[in-house]
């Protein structure tokens, strides 16, 4: 099942997990904050807590 989120007016498949991650079962949470102006579109995105999992780092 593919999931999708909303982006500038567009929506986008969410990025597949690292292939070994995925075969390992390894899963990860990660907190992001959205600031969003009057008009609800984003005007800062932070991460507030990683996954602390290096595998699911993007470089």
């Amino acid at each position: 099942m593919t999931r999708f989120h909303r982006h500038h007016h567009s929506f986008l498949p969410c990025p597949a997990p690292p292939p070994t991650a995925f075969r390992a079962g390894i899963e990860g949470v990660v907190r992001v904050r959205v600031d969003v102006d009057a008009q609800g579109y984003p005007t800062d995105v932070s991460v507030e807590t990683s996954s602390g999992n290096s595998d699911f780092a993007l470089n």
